[in-house]
């Protein structure tokens, strides 16, 4: 097994979101990656410029961070010649993509379906490294910057940030800093393709906690009338729960219970829904352990909700008296 440690770099529209192409809102203009084996030693790189044809003016921001110019870019080549030539270089074998942060993967793929190349063919199971570097340092919860790990196992900044090569050489260094065992066992998955069907949705357990990836549905409403998309199960021994207090919501994405396993103790649910480029919605469910602390935080937040919808609908009836 290989592991392709991937970082990109993406502009948008100068002139402003009202300019910008919904299909493709941050355009790849380099791709940088690192090669590991088994062992995680670096035994190859790859890096190359990405000519943008959507949008050729390099945005201040992206200016900024990444240090390229509009006329650094015209050198480059276009992005399908680029793609062609990195998945050539990451290999026939097996091999794993690791990236600090979840956008790489969704942005490449976003690159890929616009200029019609073949997407990979499931949703792709990745490390997220900052992620990972937030389970094994704090508290799972924590993202920090990239900078911040180098800093942290007192690495030496030999190149600059905010360059997709050097990103993905500092993101390998950090993997070999940390407990590789610790990497290996806490895998995500990329959603930006979602299961096609009830038999492809995906249900992974951890030690402490399962997440779960749902089909598309049409609307929302559909999504939390699914019995197994709003259902409960323990991480540890899959028993199905009964909930302590049952789904809500305080604002438009993300959903929240409590349940309760009678060997595992308590579990707070969190569902968040995704909307795909097509108008479909699809959801991530995560049911985590926790302590009785925690539950009770839970059930602070449920009445707060009520209270502030009861306030809401006595708000509005006055208004129409």
């Amino acid at each position: 097994m290989n592991y392709i440690v991937l970082d990109l770099e993406w502009n948008q529209s100068a002139h402003g979101k009202n300019r910008e192409l919904k299909a493709l809102p941050f355009e790849i203009i380099e791709i940088g990656a690192i090669k590991l084996n088994n062992d995680f030693q670096i035994v190859d790189r790859f890096q190359s410029i990405v000519r943008p044809v959507i949008y050729p003016q390099m945005h201040y921001i992206s200016r900024e961070i990444t240090g390229f110019t509009t006329a650094e870019l015209k050198n480059g080549e276009k992005f399908p010649k680029v793609l062609e030539r990195f998945m050539k270089w990451c290999g026939k074998e097996d091999f794993r993509f690791c990236t600090w942060g979840p956008l790489d993967l969704t942005e490449l793929q976003r690159n890929m379906k616009y200029y019609h190349l073949p997407l990979f063919p499931t949703p792709v199971f990745f490390y997220d490294i900052q992620e990972i570097f937030s389970i094994a340092i704090h508290d799972g919860a924590t993202r920090r910057s990239l900078e911040y790990a180098v800093e942290y196992f007192k690495l030496k900044k030999e190149i600059k940030f905010h360059r997709a090569m050097s990103d993905a050489y500092y993101t390998a260094l950090i993997m070999n800093c940390m407990d590789k065992d610790v990497i290996l066992k806490n895998y995500t998955i990329d959603t930006y393709q979602r299961p096609k069907n009830s038999r492809d949705e995906i249900c992974i357990s951890y030690e402490d906690h399962s997440k779960y990836i749902s089909r598309a549905f049409p609307s929302k409403a559909e999504a939390m009338e699914d019995r197994e998309a709003v259902s409960t199960k323990c991480c540890k021994c899959g028993r199905r729960l009964r909930k302590k207090i049952r789904w809500f919501s305080d604002n438009s994405k993300n959903y929240y219970c409590l349940a309760f396993c009678p060997d595992h103790g308590f579990l707070a649910g969190k569902i968040h829904i995704k909307k795909t480029d097509d108008e479909f919605y699809f959801m991530i469910k995560e049911l985590r352990l926790i302590k009785k602390a925690e539950a009770d935080l839970i059930y602070e937040k449920r009445n707060e909700f009520r209270r502030k919808r009861r306030l809401k609908r006595s708000q509005n009836a006055s208004s129409h008296q």
